[in-house]
């Protein structure tokens, strides 16, 4: 998300975070990953039922063992006196941490791979409301969840023109 509807929220570098992200998964077709499909939602296309919608489609897709990425970059911050961290898609509709965790732990009982990649402001609070999720995730080989996140939940995240510093 670079080009929110009210131009005092535009941020510069997410798109191409997106887009570079996309394309060195792609570049590991064929030796890290078999097949690498994306579903990249820019701008205007990433609001919160387009988002949420994709992420819960997926699990119907795939198999034990397959890889799924759910990269956000855009504006992110804290309610709930900081205990619940949000996403800001563009129709400013909430993604919360627990929304994004619970459709990847139904990946994990599947046994596939979550990766959750977020560049935004107060991420790192998504760490904290994942702690009873990884608590879940004792075994090998029975899938699990990654993230990463570019800040503190009490950091802002920081950009540079044309890129994210994650």
């Amino acid at each position: 998300m670079d080009n929110y509807p009210d131009p005092r929220n535009h941020l510069n570098g997410c798109l191409a975070d997106a887009r570079n992200t996309v394309a060195a998964f792609k570049a590991q077709q064929g030796t890290i990953f078999g097949k690498v499909h994306d579903e990249i939602l820019l701008d205007g296309a990433a609001t919160w039922v387009g988002i949420l919608g994709k992420w819960q489609a997926y699990p119907k897709v795939g198999a034990a063992g397959d890889y799924f990425v759910l990269f956000l970059s855009g504006h992110g911050a804290r309610q709930d006196g900081g205990k619940t961290w949000f996403f800001l898609p563009y129709d400013s509709a909430h993604l919360t941490d627990k929304q994004i965790l619970d459709t990847g732990d139904i990946l994990v009982k599947q046994k596939k791979i979550v990766v959750i990649i977020v560049d935004a402001c107060h991420c790192g609070q998504m760490e904290t409301t994942a702690q009873p999720y990884f608590n879940h995730y004792k075994t090998p080989r029975q899938g699990g969840m990654i993230l990463m996140l570019s800040s503190r939940g009490d950091q802002l995240s920081a950009g540079s023109p044309g890129f994210g510093l994650l």
